[in-house]
């Protein structure tokens, strides 16, 4: 069976830095609700995609993390900075 077509759904286009080497300059952020995503999510599953979760930084919303159990993904895309805060790391 050959492996299905792998789709990077992006969250979010915030994020909490400002790194030089980002491709990502978005001059207005959209930020997806949660519903939406789902939508977005089940309706490519149902193609037969295979969904990756990314954003710019998705620790920004915390209910994105919610998001995983629907795609099986086992982890997560982020620049770290919110878990050293959140977890006093640094």
């Amino acid at each position: 069976m050959p492996e299905k077509t792998k789709v990077i759904y992006m969250l979010t286009d915030i994020c909490n830095s400002n790194c030089l080497h980002c491709y990502r300059r978005i001059p207005q952020p959209i930020e997806r609700s949660l519903l939406q995503c789902q939508k977005d999510i089940l309706l490519l599953q149902e193609q037969g995609y295979k969904v990756i979760l990314a954003g710019s930084e998705i620790l920004t919303n915390g209910n994105y993390l919610n998001l995983y159990s629907l795609t099986g993904q086992k982890y997560l895309l982020s620049n770290g900075i919110l878990l050293a805060e959140d977890y006093n790391l640094c």
